[in-house]
C-alpha cells in the first residue's frame, strides 16, 4: 500500500460499524488502533502484538487520511483477516464473534450470483443484522464486558481472555464444572460446536437469564463481571439447576 492521503468511510457490518480506509490506488485497509478496539486489546502495544502474530515480515503502512495530517499505521484487509484468524485460534472472543458473523456471507453472494438472485447492499446488511440479532443476549453481555474492560483499563492477556473467564464462570456456577473445555468433554460436544447446542431449551433459558442479569449488574453497578456471575447464580437460586443434576447422573 502506498502512503498518500487516503479516504475514510464508515463500513457497516450489520449492527457493527468500523472505520474503513481507501488508499489512492483503490485498495482497502484498516487502521491498527481500530483493530485493537475491535478485539479489545491495548492500542499502545497493538503494532508490536500483531507483528508477533504475523511474523517479522509484517509491515504496516504509515498513512495520512483526509481527516488530518497525522499518519497512522494501516494494514490491508488480507493482513486484517489473518490477525482475526490467529486471535480466534488463541481464544480471543471478540475476534471469534466477528469472524462468526461473517461466516457464509461470501457463499451467500456466490449462490445468489449462480441462481441469478439479487443480493444487493441493503440485503447483505439485513442478512448480517438477522445473524447478529440471533445472538442478541450473548452480544449484550459481550458489550457489557467490553465496556468494563475499557473503563478499568484492563489490557494484555487479561483483557483477551476476560470473556472466556466469564463464560467459564457461568457454566461452573450452573454445573459445578470449572471450564468450558471440561463441560464440552462431559457433554461430548464435537469440535467447532458449543455446549449450547447440547443443552435443553429449559437449561438454555437459565443461561440466558444469568447472562441478561450479569449484563445489568455490570452496566448499572459497574460490578466486576466475575463477581457479578457469583451474585446472580446465588440470587436466582440456580446453583443446583436441572443441568447440574443431569451432569451428576
Amino acid at each position: 500500500m502506498n502512503s498518500k492521503k487516503a479516504k475514510v468511510a464508515d463500513v457497516k457490518i450489520g449492527n457493527k460499524i468500523i472505520e474503513g480506509i481507501m488508499l489512492s490506488d483503490g485498495s482497502f485497509g484498516i487502521a491498527i488502533p481500530q483493530i485493537a478496539s475491535l478485539v479489545c486489546t491495548s492500542s499502545n502495544t497493538a503494532s508490536r502484538d500483531f507483528k508477533r502474530l504475523l511474523g517479522e515480515d509484517f509491515r504496516p503502512s504509515k498513512v495520512s487520511t483526509e481527516l488530518g495530517n497525522q499518519k497512522i499505521n494501516v494494514i490491508d484487509l488480507i493482513a486484517f483477516e489473518q490477525i482475526l484468524a490467529k486471535l480466534d485460534r488463541k481464544g480471543n472472543f471478540f475476534a471469534q464473534q466477528f469472524r462468526d458473523d461473517l461466516v457464509g456471507l461470501s457463499l451467500q453472494q456466490l449462490f445468489c450470483d449462480a441462481f441469478g438472485q439479487k443480493f444487493d447492499l441493503e440485503e447483505r446488511q439485513q442478512w448480517l443484522k438477522i445473524r447478529q440479532e440471533g445472538k442478541i443476549t450473548r452480544r449484550h453481555l459481550t458489550d457489557a464486558v467490553a465496556d468494563y474492560i475499557k473503563r478499568h483499563n484492563i489490557t494484555g492477556n487479561k483483557a483477551t481472555f476476560y470473556y472466556k473467564q466469564v463464560t467459564d464462570k457461568i457454566y461452573e456456577g450452573l454445573t459445578g464444572i470449572k471450564t468450558t473445555k471440561k463441560l464440552r468433554e462431559k457433554l461430548d460436544v464435537p469440535e467447532k460446536q458449543t455446549p449450547r447446542d447440547y443443552i435443553s431449551d429449559n437449561d438454555l433459558l437459565h443461561i440466558q437469564e444469568v447472562e441478561d442479569t450479569v449484563q445489568r449488574y455490570i452496566d448499572n453497578q459497574d460490578s466486576s463481571p466475575l463477581e457479578a456471575v457469583d451474585q446472580v447464580i446465588r440470587a436466582l437460586l440456580l446453583k443446583d439447576s436441572g443441568l447440574s443434576r443431569k451432569l451428576k447422573l
